[in-house]
This record gives structure tokens, sequence and C-alpha cells, in this order.
């Protein structure tokens, strides 16, 4: 959320960050936004009784006793799909999406493609040793990383 200039709390409950992280991602043109952030709602109200769950389950939860209420196999598989379809689709959004703010900060390590992409392209040896170019780049001019960046982001389906 740091790359869309969503701020949000630190030490907020995971139910309100999986809703601010669905919120983020819906637009406000978007026909259906209303709907949307009802969805969202719910969402972190799954989110708030799976961590109940967890919770209140001994092993599965900040190592408390193992005599805690056990989670069955159908709740587990249950609990498992729907975090990995929340997850998945959080994550699917974010890597197909991930277009920053012009005036946002960029964080190195959420640009992983295009720093793999930099560093093939541009290859940094000094001696025998190889360094990344890119985290080069990033840590010595910023502003040029991230034009670089921003210039991929506009021309990475012509690469």
């Amino acid at each position: 959320m740091t790359n869309k200039a969503v701020i949000h709390k630190e030490d907020v409950k995971f139910q309100e960050l999986v809703r601010q992280t669905v919120d983020a991602l819906i637009t406000t043109s978007h026909c259906y936004r209303d709907k949307l952030c009802e969805l969202a709602r719910r969402i972190a109200s799954v989110a708030q009784i799976i961590a109940e769950i967890r919770n209140n389950s001994g092993f599965a939860s900040h190592s408390q006793d193992v005599k805690k209420i056990p989670v069955d196999s159908t709740l587990s598989l249950f609990i498992y799909k729907i975090t990995d379809v929340i997850g998945g689709f959080i994550l699917h959004y974010y890597i197909t999406h991930n277009n920053p703010k012009k005036d946002n900060r960029i964080h190195y390590e959420d640009c992983n493609q295009f720093n793999e992409y930099f560093d093939e392209v541009n290859p940094f040896v000094i001696g025998l040793l190889p360094l990344s170019a890119s985290e080069a780049l990033y840590q010595q001019d910023y502003e040029a990383y991230r034009e670089e960046y921003l210039y991929y982001l506009e021309t990475k389906d012509e690469n």
C-alpha cells in the first residue's frame, strides 16, 4: 500500500488491514463502488472470524496449549481456501497494477522484476565480483533509479 500512497497505521488489527487493502484496490470511478466497499467490509469480517478461530486454536496461534479447541480438517481446508483466494487476488492485483504514483517513494525490494531485468541488461562487475547494477543505482542515485523504473513500467510490454 506504500507504493500506492495509501496511509495505514502499523498497529491496526489484521481484519482492518485486509479491509484497507481491498478498499485501496477499488477505484472511485467504478460503477459498483458501493457494492465493492460493502464486499470489502464483509471480507474484513471474514478475516476477523478466521483470526478468532486461529487465536482459539492452541497449536495454530501464539504457542498456546495443545488442549485448546482443535481445528478439524474440513474447517482447516475451508479457511485455507478462503485465505488463498483473498490473498491470491490481492497479490495478483498488486503485481498486474503495480504502477506507483509519480510522487511516491519506490522501494527497491518491491521491484524484483525490474531489478532482474535491469541487472541482466546492465552487467556490473568489479574485478571478479559481479554486483547488482539496480541496487547500486538505487543506493547511489535514487532519482536515476526511479526514472529507469518508471520508464521500464511504461515500456515493459516491448521488452
